[in-house]
């Protein structure tokens, strides 16, 4: 049945757009908005279908994704929009097949060149047990530090409305507000909401000398997990020697209130840093510093925190490296009452190159260890994932992608919580 499912929608699919002979951006070639429907079917291998540290199990699942793209951009509006909804056959066990969606918009709104109105918003269903982290923009994905284990299908929803006023050429002042919401099918699981407003002020007194100050106000209800209100303050000024290089003085100071019986803790972290541009294809960043936390139980907790990172990019390479050292919070909760707050260690690499117009390869791989020093919990995670891509047509694309995961926690008592995947797929696009 999966594979007449398969070869039905993919030979509709093709008659479809094989008779498509004029495309909308030919008819219209300075049309300033694109309208994209697509359809990807995809095929992938995973050593742990059921997400579990013992008895895993492999499987292949087959995700057929029909979708829209929608994307314009002028001095007034821009638009940004991509929304599919995936349907995932298991070959082994048809009771695990499940319905999921991906999609994402972006809004601009510019009534005045100095007035700018955004809006963000980030929708996923899935049972990937590494949660993608909404909260970053980049291209390539990064994940939250928690992994779930067991079939776990979630609905994650990441809400951003935002307003900056430029009311001097060297002056802007910007407001935003963040809701991010995740419900899971687990009655166990710990659902949250987190409500985050969060006021700045920026200022350039010259062209050397500018300040940044910006204040959060957090608050987050959980099922499980002790409910949180937070504050953050933060403040930078920057000296700029010349259009390459700065250094920077950079203080914040959190302080996080949970309900029992978790542990409440503030938190000072004062740094300095430079950035310098080696050249106009690569940049580097050096911020080194110090952070203390005192929890309302406990122990404090100090240590050296610093960020070491190197950008680059020319016409057919883009990489990145960063390495990081210091505390990270889980506001949203993690397992348990106390595990909110940790000592992380990690490293990043993603490399992308474009071998050929039509084919391009990427790399990505991180490294992390997290320390949850308020409660008896050490998790390290491993990662890398290899891809690749060839457009065959101008409307037609193929991919695949093979990837391993490790995740050691104590509180996977048994073997390690792993998985290796491979994947290969096809996307075809309506011009």
């Amino acid at each position: 049945m999966r594979n007449i499912i398969i070869k039905g929608v993919a030979s509709v699919l093709f008659f479809i757009l094989a008779g498509v002979t004029v495309t909308a951006a030919q008819e219209i070639p300075d049309a300033r908005y694109e309208f994209k429907p697509f359809i990807t079917l995809q095929e992938k291998y995973t050593t742990n279908a059921n997400n579990v540290a013992t008895n895993k199990k492999h499987d292949y699942i087959t995700t057929i994704t029909p979708g829209v793209a929608f994307a314009g951009n002028d001095a007034v509006f821009g638009v940004d929009l991509g929304a599919g909804l995936n349907y995932n056959i298991y070959a082994n066990k048809s009771q695990d097949d499940y319905a999921g969606y991906n999609g994402h918009i972006n809004l601009r709104y510019n009534p005045d060149p100095t007035l700018t109105f955004r809006l963000r918003d980030n929708a996923v269903r899935s049972e990937n047990p590494r949660r993608q982290d909404l909260a970053d923009t980049s291209t390539t994905p990064s994940y939250l530090s928690s992994i779930d284990q067991g079939r776990l299908i979630y609905t994650m929803n990441r809400l951003e409305p935002s307003v900056d006023w430029q009311f001097t050429r060297d002056g802007n002042i910007g407001f935003s507000y963040v809701n991010d919401i995740y419900r899971s099918n687990n009655n166990t699981a710990n659902e949250n909401t987190n409500h985050t407003f969060t006021p700045r002020f920026s200022y350039w007194f010259n062209q050397q000398n500018g300040v940044l100050f910006d204040y959060s106000y957090t608050k987050v209800d959980n099922t499980v997990s002790p409910d949180l209100t937070g504050h953050a303050y933060h403040g930078r000024y920057t000296y700029k020697f010349n259009p390459r290089s700065s250094i920077f003085a950079d203080y914040s100071f959190t302080k996080r209130d949970y309900e029992a019986p978790g542990t409440s803790y503030d938190t000072h972290s004062p740094t300095v840093g430079i950035e310098y541009a080696f050249s106009a294809n690569l940049t580097g960043l050096l911020q080194l510093g110090y952070y203390f936390s005192n929890p309302s139980q406990g122990n404090s907790n100090s240590g050296l925190s610093g960020t070491a990172r190197l950008t680059g990019k020319d016409q057919f390479t883009t990489y990145s490296i960063e390495l990081k050292s210091g505390y990270n919070e889980a506001l949203s909760g993690v397992q348990g009452a106390n595990e909110n707050f940790a000592r992380e260690y990690g490293v990043k690499i993603s490399i992308s190159h474009m071998l050929t117009q039509r084919l391009s390869i990427s790399m990505s791989a991180s490294a992390s260890e997290l320390d949850y020093v308020y409660a008896n919990r050490k998790d390290r995670n491993y990662a890398a994932d290899l891809n690749a891509s060839y457009q065959v047509l101008k409307w037609l694309s193929i991919f695949g992608r093979v990837g391993y995961w490790w995740n050691d926690s104590p509180i996977y008592t048994t073997d390690r919580f792993d998985e290796f995947h491979a994947i290969i797929g096809l996307t075809a696009t309506y011009l």
